[in-house]
Formats: structure tokens, C-alpha cells, sequence
């Protein structure tokens, strides 16, 4: 365009803040950039929180309460059954189902969360004998049922508020737990000093999820009341979503937790701490990705008529985030890991830039089993994590073995690469092939429009 035409060709200030208001403007877009922030605030805070917790207890309580964490997360994720992808993708499409559809989910959570953290703490000492001491602490075994309870409601909520479309709460939210532990952790460090950092990761849950969850319940969802689900809903159809996708999740969660095992079996313990801060760092970008597609679910399971064009938006999108956070991590590896110690960055700085330069092809991967999850293929979800998280784990003892810790990182570039590649060729083709549609819907919706006439 000519200066004739009254415009110049230099980009303003207020072009380009325009720009981004206009895509803000668009709710996949809108949802997406906000679940990053959320990605991006509980990485640095919960840094922040790592931190203070090593400069101010005794290391030996760190390592008894991380791993006291770790257990909570893990028996609430079994608890869960993935319930949060079954919210992400269904509650955008309930209507006036949506209110019996969460409290439903949360009931079985809750209750499976009950009895879940009971079997863990009655055989605490086969599975943990170090966290033993809970048998003598009955208060602190009793928070742990109850932490356990809230924590799984905490993070089913946050699919919820992406599936009513409101993930802009899920940000205020996160990042607002994150300060407050942080406050909690420096309140509590000179009063309680053996369950300190437990009850400061902790207790800050309930100050959030009774107004999050009083909001849903008086607000947010009762705005479905009026609405017709747009799709056929009973307990056969999540079932048969949730199952699939809770077994795929279980294989992923499995390879991040099996890595750590194989590193200790084959290299011993001091490469696994190095591998496994260097894991930790890395895999934040594996996560915002992970965030993005969910609001690619949320969005395309109210308009699958524009699935292909959502799929392209978002990829577009991911890739413009995750591609410069990635060479800017390979660049900063070295001074991320010093803040851990000076040996971190000689040990793990090769694996750290080889994981963040993975998650460039796991945008692929991700938005793929997204696009499955809109489409209730969940053999195919299933698939696609399986064969790339088993190529990660073979990978990883083969090339451990060859080249020592950095072949950890290598096995998870050489993965995500082969998977985003094939993905290309086959389930992605409609993104580069005219005339070729996304997958084909499962279940009912092969064979007949999932919306219903309004």
C-alpha cells in the first residue's frame, strides 16, 4: 500500500495492539493465551516456591515432603480418571446437562479419592517406607486423605471453567495459589518444620476452590440451563471416552515416571537428580502445549464444522510460542541449571536443550490427539501416546547406555520427531492435502450430525 493511500506501510503501536485485541476477541485464542499464562505463572511461581522451601528447611524434609507431594498428585491423578479431558470435551457441549454432569464427575472423583489415599497410607510401607512416619501422625495422615480429596476437585474444576470457556479464570486462579503458598511456606517455616511444605502446597486449595466452585454452581453453569446439549450424553458415551483416555494418560504418566527409574538402574543416583531437574525444566513447554490443545477441544466440540480451521489457527499459534521459548531455553540452559548447582549445568545442560528442542515436533503430537479427543477417536489417542512414549522409553535405555544422560534427551527428540512426522503424513494430511477432512468422528457422530437441531 502507497503512501497515496493514506496509510503508511509502517506497523504503530496501536496496529499492532489492535491486532492482538482483535485475537484476543476470538474465544480459541483467547482461551489458549490464557492457559499458557497460567502454564508460564505456576512454572516461575512454583520455581519461586522450590527455592524458598530449600534455603529454609533442612534438606531431608524437602525430600520427605516433595515426595509426600509427589504421592498426593499421583493417587488424585488415579482418582481422577482423567475426568478433565471427559469436562474439556463434554461440558462445552452438555447445555443443560452440565450442572448433573460435573456434580456426577465429582462425586466419583471425590469418592475414588477417598479410597484411593486410604489404600495408599495402608500400605505406606510397601509403597513408600520412608513416609512411614504417617502411622505415628494421625493428624497428618488424616490431612493427607482430605489434601488428597481437595486437590482432585481443585484440578477438575480448572476443566471445567475451559470447557464452559472461561479459562481466563483458570489464570486469576493459579496464580493466586501460587502466591499464596509461597506466603504460606515463609508463614509456616518457623512454626512447622516436619509436614511445613506439605501443609503450605497445601492448605492454600481451599481458600480457592469454595468461591471457584460457588461461582460454577451459581453463575457459570446455571447460564446452560437454557441451553440444548448439542450431542447425545450418557454414561455409556463418557465412559467410553474417559476410559481410553485415562489408559493413554497412565502410559504418559508412566513414561515420565519410569524414566527416572531407568536412569537410576543404569547411570545411578547422581545422574538421575541431574535428569531429572533437567526433565522438570524441559517438560513446562510439553505442558503449555498440552494447555493449548485443550482449548482446541473445548472450541471445536461446539462447532466441528470448523475443526480443520481451528486445528490450523492453533498450530500456527503453539508454533510462534513454543519455537522461540525452546531456542531461548537451549540459549539459557546453561543458567537455568546454575541456579540448582554448579554441577547441574555440566551434567544436564546438553539434555536440558535436547528436551526443549523436543517440544517442537510434541506441538504436532499433542494438537493431533486433540484433534482425536473432538472426534472421540480414543484408539487413536491411545495409539499415538502409546507408540511415542514406548519409543521414548526404548530410546532412553538404548541410547543411556551409548552415550551416557544425554541420550535421554535425544530419545525424547528422536520420538516426538518420528511420531510429528508420521502424523504429518497420515492424520494430518487434511492440513496439507485440499479436499482431505480431519478424522472421522467415532460413535454416533460417524454417521450422523452430533448437533442438535436448536
Amino acid at each position: 500500500m502507497s503512501e497515496d493511500d493514506g496509510v503508511s506501510n509502517e506497523p504503530t503501536a496501536s496496529g499492532l495492539r489492535s491486532r492482538v485485541v482483535a485475537q484476543m476477541q476470538v474465544p480459541l485464542l483467547r482461551n489458549a493465551y490464557s492457559l499458557v499464562s497460567s502454564t508460564m505463572a505456576n512454572a516461575a511461581l512454583g520455581l519461586v516456591f522450590w527455592v524458598v522451601a530449600a534455603r529454609v528447611f533442612h534438606p531431608t524434609v524437602v525430600g520427605r515432603d516433595s515426595a509426600l507431594i509427589s504421592a498426593m498428585t499421583f493417587v488424585s491423578v488415579l482418582a481422577q480418571l482423567n475426568l478433565n479431558n471427559g469436562f474439556n470435551r463434554f461440558v462445552p457441549t452438555a447445555g443443560s446437562s452440565t450442572r448433573r454432569l460435573v456434580l456426577a464427575g465429582y462425586a466419583a472423583a471425590i469418592s475414588l479419592s477417598l479410597l484411593a489415599a486410604g489404600v495408599f497410607l495402608a500400605g505406606v510401607h510397601v509403597w513408600t517406607p520412608r513416609l512411614g512416619y504417617l502411622d505415628h501422625h494421625p493428624y497428618e495422615a488424616a490431612w493427607f486423605v482430605v489434601a488428597t480429596m481437595i486437590w482432585t476437585v481443585f484440578v477438575l474444576e480448572d476443566s471445567v471453567l475451559i470447557g464452559l470457556g472461561e479459562a481466563h479464570w483458570v489464570l486469576v486462579e493459579n496464580s493466586i495459589f501460587g502466591i499464596i503458598k509461597v506466603g504460606a511456606l515463609v508463614a509456616i517455616a518457623t512454626q512447622i518444620h516436619r509436614f511445613g511444605i506439605f501443609l503450605a502446597w497445601t492448605a492454600p486449595t481451599i481458600l480457592l476452590v469454595i468461591p471457584v466452585n460457588v461461582y460454577l454452581f451459581r453463575k457459570a453453569i446455571p447460564r446452560r440451563s437454557n441451553h440444548v446439549p448439542l450431542e447425545s450424553l450418557d454414561a455409556r458415551v463418557i465412559a467410553r471416552f474417559v476410559g481410553p483416555d485415562f489408559a493413554a494418560q497412565m502410559v504418559r504418566t508412566a513414561t515420565t515416571s519410569l524414566t527416572p527409574i531407568i536412569v537410576l538402574a543404569i547411570a545411578g543416583s547422581s545422574a538421575t537428580a541431574y535428569a531429572a531437574i533437567a526433565s522438570m525444566v524441559g517438560y513446562t513447554l510439553y505442558l503449555l502445549i498440552i494447555n493449548m490443545g485443550a482449548s482446541l477441544v473445548t472450541e471445536a466440540a461446539r462447532a466441528p464444522e470448523r475443526l480443520a480451521e481451528y486445528t490450523r489457527r492453533l498450530l500456527s499459534h503453539c508454533f510462534a510460542i513454543v519455537v522461540p521459548l525452546s531456542l531461548m531455553l537451549v540459549i539459557a540452559a546453561h543458567f537455568v541449571l546454575s541456579l540448582f548447582g554448579e554441577e547441574y549445568p555440566e551434567r544436564a545442560q546438553v539434555l536440558l536443550q535436547l528436551m526443549a528442542l523436543s517440544a517442537i515436533p510434541n506441538v504436532v503430537v499433542a494438537t493431533f490427539t486433540s484433534v482425536a479427543r473432538v472426534r472421540r477417536r480414543m484408539g487413536v489417542v491411545v495409539a499415538t501416546v502409546t507408540g511415542t512414549s514406548g519409543a521414548v522409553l526404548v530410546l532412553t535405555i538404548v541410547l543411556l547406555k551409548a552415550i551416557g544422560l544425554d541420550g535421554v534427551g535425544l530419545a525424547w527428540l528422536i520420538a516426538q520427531t518420528a511420531s510429528a512426522i508420521v502424523i504429518m503424513f497420515t492424520g494430518f494430511r487434511f492440513l496439507w492435502m485440499p479436499g482431505v477432512q480431519p478424522l472421522q468422528a467415532a460413535g454416533s457422530l460417524a454417521n450422523e450430525d452430533p448437533r442438535v437441531d436448536m
